[in-house]
């Protein structure tokens, strides 16, 4: 996200008082440094008034305190803590919080195949590769977008970058619709792996192999989708996630009644 899991020890984990800036024609109130929740309840305490899960759903109660406020916490998180049962929490709430505020992921095949029926013109989508500092400038690219009325951008990540830039593909996925939820964003987020082309003669040789090999590039593991608001959910995270995030809310040991 910043720029890699390796750098993470030089972070602070604790937030400087908000500070005010202009982006995208208007004022903001940001956390110059954003908090690293150490646990999934502290996570929750982070967004208290900002948003909550309820069942299999994340409800978005404040889009702009998460826009300006929240996200930054999460985007940190998701990237930073220690804690692996938190990172999933974070990013679950990541790909919710971009279902409920309208910056969904989406492939821009459909608007290739537009193209190619004559039915727009006049238009290219640039495609960028994000190194490092991914959530910042996710969200700065987007924030040009809307100032410049700009249709569509392609966020991509190289099957080599993902070795030396310390990114996977969840990982950047969760920073990229957290830039595009910190822009305000409305519209489809278009994040693709760049050179993920599978190699005619090794497919030849042996298709299996070559197949599975672009599956570990991917790092897509074969695990049941979460219930999320949305049939397109990823399968970053196991149909736990919610429960999870659940059970770390309750009291131990509390009576029942």
């Amino acid at each position: 996200m910043y720029h890699s899991r390796a750098i993470r020890d030089q972070v602070p984990g604790r937030p400087a008082r908000p500070s005010a800036r202009a982006s995208a024609g208007h004022s903001q109130e940001i956390y110059t440094c954003p908090r690293l929740p150490g646990s999934i309840k502290e996570l929750l305490a982070a967004l208290d008034g900002i948003a909550r899960v309820e069942g299999e759903r994340l409800v978005v109660l404040d889009e702009d305190g998460l826009r300006t406020r929240g996200i930054y916490d999460l985007a940190w998180t998701a990237t930073f803590s220690e804690d692996e049962a938190t990172v999933e929490a974070a990013r679950w709430i990541v790909w919710e919080a971009s279902q409920a505020v309208g910056a969904r992921s989406a492939s821009i095949q459909e608007l290739y195949k537009a193209r190619s029926r004559g039915e727009y013109e006049g238009m290219t989508v640039p495609a960028i590769n994000l190194r490092a500092q991914t959530f910042d400038m996710a969200r700065v690219i987007l924030e040009t977008a809307k100032k410049n009325d700009s249709a569509a951008v392609i966020f991509e990540l190289a099957r080599s970058e993902q070795t030396y830039t310390f990114q996977r593909v969840f990982e950047y996925a969760t920073s990229v619709l957290a830039g595009a939820i910190a822009a305000g964003w409305k519209g489809p987020v278009f994040i693709q792996g760049d050179h993920y082309q599978f190699n005619a003669k090794k497919y030849t040789a042996d298709a299996e192999k070559m197949t599975d090999e672009i599956r570990k590039a991917a790092a897509m593991p074969s695990l049941p989708a979460t219930g999320t608001s949305t049939s397109t959910a990823p399968r970053w995270w196991t149909s736990r996630t919610p429960r999870l995030i659940r059970s770390s809310t309750r009291t131990t040991g509390a009576p029942r009644s």
